[in-house]
């Protein structure tokens, strides 16, 4: 298990709030959020959109960001989700996949993301994401032998308070 806090004593640019717990690997390798916060922000982002699709749909984003040195690109890792469910959905806890309903996409949850490295961008293909909303933006999300359409295995999972994007949120 790999543990973070992004406050630190260095004085740093970091946000104290944002604590976490994350035993994310892609592919067998580490996936810790952090870094160069001054490019990013909060390693740890969300966000609501209410009312989409014309008003049937809820759109909940989770951003986790690890940077590299700085001006490093190439290093920048993200694992990026977007939980649609309908709007008269009480809570975002469940298990979701990344197919929709082509007939009525607005009608049962589910989950697109990708992975990102650099410029580079795969898309999730298979397996599922667990999400627990534990209150105050706190969160627990499992990727559950997530496979990107690149041929990446996501698994493990994060936990901690996320940063609340209030520019995409209504």
């Amino acid at each position: 298990m790999f543990s973070a806090c992004s406050s630190d004593d260095s004085g740093s640019n970091t946000n104290p709030e944002t604590n976490f717990e994350s035993t994310i690997s892609i592919s067998g390798v580490a996936f810790i959020p952090g870094g160069s916060s001054d490019v990013f922000g909060s390693p740890l982002v969300t966000s609501l959109t209410e009312g989409t699709n014309n008003g049937l749909t809820n759109v909940r984003t989770f951003h986790m960001i690890q940077t590299g040195a700085m001006g490093d690109i190439a290093a920048v890792k993200s694992l990026n989700i977007n939980l649609l469910y309908p709007i008269n959905q009480t809570s975002i806890n469940g298990t979701y996949g990344f197919e929709y309903n082509e007939n009525n996409p607005t009608a049962d949850p589910y989950i697109l993301g990708s992975y990102m490295q650099g410029m580079n961008m795969e898309a999730y293909a298979e397996g599922t994401i667990t999400v627990t909303d534990l209150g105050n933006n706190k969160f627990k999300l499992v990727f559950n032998n997530v496979v990107t359409n690149g041929g990446k295995t996501i698994t493990g999972s994060i936990e901690g308070t996320f940063e609340l994007d209030t520019d995409d949120s209504e």
